[in-house]
């Protein structure tokens, strides 16, 4: 699958339980490809 991140943080202020963090996403993606 592709990401589909826009880059609009939508994600982060409607998650009521900051699970949604994109930083934490994007590092963990990355250590994954490694």
């Amino acid at each position: 699958g592709e990401l589909g991140c826009v880059g609009c943080g939508r994600c982060v202020h409607a998650c009521l339980v900051d699970i949604a963090s994109p930083v934490y996403v994007y590092n963990c993606l990355a250590k994954e490809a490694k």
